[in-house]
């Protein structure tokens, strides 16, 4: 029998953004990003959209929570007027 294991997935996305948005908070208050030079800042900047869109990609928890959560549609749109009855 193979063994499940619970994911609490919203939480954790939850718990993550509010821990990094704090400690870039708090880097942003000191004046961290002022003393950097451009290119760091550039880097650090890239890796963190690389970084959301390798797990977005790799993790089909995060993806399939991030898709209901945005609502996003994979298939095709409907007319509304295809819902109605042909007469």
């Amino acid at each position: 029998m193979k063994p499940t294991v619970r994911q609490d997935t919203p939480r954790v996305v939850a718990v993550a953004v509010i821990f990094f948005g704090a400690l870039a908070g708090l880097g942003w208050v000191d004046g961290v990003y002022s003393r950097l030079e451009t290119e760091a800042a550039m880097a650090l900047a890239l890796f963190a959209l690389a970084f959301a869109a390798g797990t977005y990609t790799l993790d089909h928890e995060v993806r399939a929570w991030v898709n209901g959560s945005l609502r996003l549609r994979t298939g095709t749109a409907k007319s509304p007027g295809a819902k109605r009855a042909a007469t």
